[in-house]
């Protein structure tokens, strides 16, 4: 009941009587003494007792905590330490938070850089830089960029764009990428500024505009991290503008120059499902063979495997397709490509007229 109570106090604002059941509760040595004392900690901040709260947080610590609980831990120990005005104790607690990969990272840079800040360390851009590029889609990241700029600080454009357009504000986001895109003057440097607008005119429905910006990004830098993600969403738009000849070669480029994107094995599919699609079905099952070589996880390969039996079916070449379906359906698994085979083997005369 106390350590409820001392809850309960606490807000309310009523600090002094919460630190005192806290108090009590810790004597009692019951099971939630961890949670007792970052609680209690906090409450000696409110009362403007840093130090106090240190070592009400050490003590928690010593008990040994989850790692989820840990990190709240070294977020409370930052702040202890910047109430106290120990500005290098607070960057070193905050340090170890961020290190650890949690998702308050955020916080912790943003604080270390208002310490930096405060304290005339010029190095509080690289952090302020580091929330910006890392974590774009927090609210610390906007957050601090607004606060930069109404300083008279300089941001760079695509690290603005990113950010605004993180927090879907693409009316500034934009501009930035438009400046980026300029300063670049067609050098590669400008290559993911275009895959963001492109992305931006997507969404407000001026689909050429987009598939131009799009196509720019793997002409300025084919090595681009977005280079993929730019052919994907080109071929996407061409699909579904019925312009198969046009989304093909863009699949079979996922395929070919960027084997480890997330979206190869998805790109060998489609690309063959174009030609399905058309009823052209030896071209199907010969762009899913060709997509084989460049695709490394088995269930996906399997997956290519299932329809290019079925199209060598329909194509009428049975024997082409027995060698497909046969080890696919005879293989001792039970997902769902096995089991297809199983019956587009046994259906195969059905299929095919």
């Amino acid at each position: 009941g106390r350590y409820f109570l001392a809850r309960a106090y606490a807000a309310l604002d009523m600090w002094n009587e919460s630190l005192g059941q806290y108090d009590l509760y810790v004597q009692s040595g019951r099971a939630a003494l961890p949670y007792a004392y970052l609680d209690r900690a906090q409450t000696l901040i409110a009362l403007g007792r840093p130090q106090d709260a240190m070592d009400s947080l050490q003590s928690g610590l010593a008990m040994g905590v989850p790692d989820s609980m840990r990190r709240t831990y070294l977020m409370a120990l930052g702040q202890s330490h910047e109430a106290a005005d120990d500005a290098a104790g607070a960057i070193g607690w905050y340090t170890a938070l961020i290190n650890e990969g949690s998702r308050d990272a955020p916080v912790a840079l943003a604080r270390i850089a208002s310490i930096k800040r405060r304290g005339g360390d010029g190095s509080y851009g690289d952090d302020l830089n580091r929330l910006f590029s890392s974590y774009p889609g927090s609210s610390q990241a906007v957050e601090e960029l607004k606060a930069a700029l109404a300083r008279g600080e300089s941001v760079d454009a695509f690290t603005r764009g990113v950010v605004y357009y993180r927090h879907f504000d693409y009316t500034t986001a934009e501009p930035a990428f438009r400046e980026r895109i300029d300063a670049a003057a067609g050098q590669a440097g400008g290559a993911e500024s275009h895959y963001y607008l492109a992305a931006i005119l997507e969404s407000r429905g001026d689909i050429g505009a987009a598939l131009d910006s799009y196509s720019r990004v793997t002409e300025l830098n084919p090595q681009s991290h977005l280079a993929d993600d730019a052919l994907w969403w080109r071929a996407r738009i061409l699909e579904e503008d019925k312009k198969s000849n046009e989304a093909g070669p863009l699949y079979q480029r996922i395929v070919s120059e960027y084997a480890e994107s997330s979206f190869a094995s998805d790109a060998a599919f489609r690309n063959g499902m174009l030609e399905y699609g058309m009823e052209n079905f030896r071209g199907a099952a010969g762009s899913w063979e060709q997509s084989e070589a460049s695709v490394t996880d088995a269930d996906e390969r399997a997956r290519l495997d299932l329809w290019r039996g079925k199209a060598l079916v329909r194509a009428g070449d049975r024997a082409g397709a027995d060698s497909v379906l046969t080890p696919l359906a005879t293989a001792n698994k039970v997902d769902y490509s096995s089991m297809r085979a199983r019956v587009v083997a046994r259906d195969r005369h059905n299929l095919a007229n």
